[in-house]
């Protein structure tokens, strides 16, 4: 008679052995597959974000050196109504001027984007405007009915003095009775260059500010 043979048996700690070593490599298995579609996902969602937030910078960083550009010709019209007009007439320098328009805020003359605002005046003619490097700062006679500034009929004979606006002839209209009075007017300038172009609209752009304000 043959003996007859028993079917192999695995002790129980080996079966559960092989069960654990089987599911930890699945699980690896799934969490590579996972690593991989989160690496794809986090790169969508960064192109995403980028592409909204570097216009939402861009509108930002306009905004603020708009901002720094009207306070800074606003720094300078403020001096000028504290201090007056500096050396006589209106075609002397005004340093203390611009230098209040210049050191206002956070932009200057090294900054990026750059302030630029002239020290050296033009000279004002009725209904005039000035072309070139110093068109920044201006003494004017201006006549006014409470609402809105106007020209006299004429300006003195430059160089002339703030105080001779005064001896200019009265102002016409009905509401405005009275000589003319002596104006100072400051003009601020900054270029911002956008980062990209958005659909044609990123072309360097230039800000103005312009401050009036009267100190006879």
């Amino acid at each position: 008679m043959g003996l007859i043979e028993m079917p192999h048996q695995y002790p129980i700690m080996s079966v559960i052995g092989r069960g654990l070593s089987t599911a930890l490599r699945f699980a690896r298995l799934r969490f590579l597959d996972a690593r991989g579609v989160a690496t794809v996902e986090m790169a969508l969602v960064s192109t995403v974000m980028i592409t909204i937030m570097l216009p939402m910078y861009d509108l930002g960083m306009g905004f603020y050196v708009k901002t720094q550009v009207m306070s800074a010709a606003q720094a300078g019209a403020d001096y000028a109504f504290i201090v007056g007009w500096s050396n006589s007439n209106n075609s002397s320098p005004q340093t203390s001027i611009n230098a209040a328009v210049m050191n206002a805020t956070g932009l200057n003359a090294s900054s990026t984007p750059a302030l630029t605002s002239s020290s050296t005046p033009w000279t004002y003619v009725n209904g005039g405007t000035c072309s070139g490097a110093n068109c920044d700062l201006w003494l004017s006679c201006k006549c006014t009915d409470g609402t809105t500034l106007s020209d006299p009929a004429s300006q003195p004979t430059a160089p002339f003095k703030a105080t001779d606006c005064s001896s200019l002839a009265t102002c016409s209209g009905s509401n405005n009775p009275q000589t003319p009075g002596a104006y100072v007017t400051v003009e601020a300038h900054a270029t911002y260059t956008p980062i990209v172009s958005y659909l044609g609209f990123g072309s360097p752009i230039t800000f103005t500010a312009t401050s009036v304000v009267r100190i006879q």
